[in-house]
């Protein structure tokens, strides 16, 4: 369990976590995929393969669900939460608010790197989604959504 912890530590610091993918990609760190499992109970009648065939821890954490593994509320104005996870924090936007995101604290623009994006959201509503080591962790939309990337650099 310390090793794993480990993992998720060094995640705060871009180098750090550019060897970390590294590993994670690496045919090496097949060896800990059943530790891993074990360690985080991490529910195999969901995976669309058996532990054995993922070649590579990142290939375990970006495993598919099986056909049929989980159903879809398909109730008008339902939320469906595109990821596993705990809502960890839920509320109104404000001029100058933070969001706490794994331990550190992150304003708006930092997060879009752009003032002007960051004030369209300004006065809405947030949740934020903690997604622990066990929580399958590929994203879903069932609309369109256009998607992008940001760097936000750790402290």
């Amino acid at each position: 369990m310390k090793t794993f912890r480990l993992f998720f530590e060094l995640t705060g610091n871009p180098t750090s976590s550019m060897l970390l993918k590294s590993f994670t990609q690496s045919k090496m760190s097949r060896l800990l995929i059943r530790p891993f499992a074990t360690t985080y109970q991490i529910n195999q009648d969901e995976m669309e393969y058996p532990l054995a065939q993922y070649k590579s821890l990142q290939d375990l954490f970006t495993r598919n669900l099986k056909v049929g593994a989980r159903s879809i509320d398909s109730t008008p104005n339902t939320l469906i939460s595109p990821v596993d996870g705990c809502i960890s924090a839920v509320g109104k936007v404000y001029e100058n608010h933070t969001f706490m995101i794994k331990n550190q604290s992150y304003s708006l623009t930092k997060i879009f790197g752009d003032i002007k994006k960051a004030a369209t959201y300004k006065n809405g509503r947030f949740f934020i989604l903690y997604l622990s080591p066990s929580h399958y962790h590929l994203g879903y939309s069932y609309f369109a959504i256009r998607t992008g990337v940001n760097f936000i650099p750790c402290k």
